[in-house]
């Protein structure tokens, strides 16, 4: 499994926390029913963020391309994501398939929340990385992974999380 880890992604993450936490989020089925795709998640989604703020989108891109050391073309498409309490029996082990990488940034803190990885065959976790605010993630799409979840009820004590899914040209 091929996986990098960036700690301090945003370079002034609480600069730009109030505009990300004014973002709409959308359930699932109104997500599907308001964009016309057939997406399946547990909790909360926003629009493509090239659409819901392309300020805040070409922050992301150039922080991704600088800390990543990214030489190539690719598109992304990137999502701001909420999970809360109830959401924890939703999830599943799963990969992005469609996709050549996965992204996540943590954009709150709680080390006992995470994203956990599975081995191919058996399902077994392999590794885990904790919820370290302002850490990001790269990884394989083809990897099983599961969000570890422990959070709250609420936009300020879920799990919020900006989730990207790459494909290189």
């Amino acid at each position: 499994m091929k996986l990098q880890v960036v700690d301090n992604f945003f370079d002034n993450l609480e600069r730009i926390e109030s505009d990300l936490k004014k973002i709409k989020l959308y359930s699932m089925d109104e997500f599907n029913q308001k964009f016309n795709h057939t997406q399946s998640w547990p909790g909360f989604r926003s629009q493509v963020l090239h659409k819901e703020n392309p300020i805040l989108f070409e922050l992301f891109l150039k922080e991704f391309v600088q800390k990543f050391n990214i030489k190539s073309d690719f598109e992304i498409n990137l999502y701001l994501h909420l999970r809360l309490k109830d959401d924890q029996e939703k999830d599943w082990i799963h990969k992005d398939e469609f996709y050549h990488s996965s992204l996540i940034v943590y954009l709150s803190q709680n080390l006992d929340s995470g994203t956990n990885f599975y081995q191919e065959t058996k399902n077994k976790e392999d590794m885990v990385i904790s919820m370290l605010k302002n850490r990001c993630i790269l990884f394989d799409s083809y990897t099983n992974h599961k969000s570890r979840l422990n959070f709250g009820n609420n936009l300020e004590d879920g799990r919020l999380t900006m989730n990207g899914f790459i494909s290189y040209k």
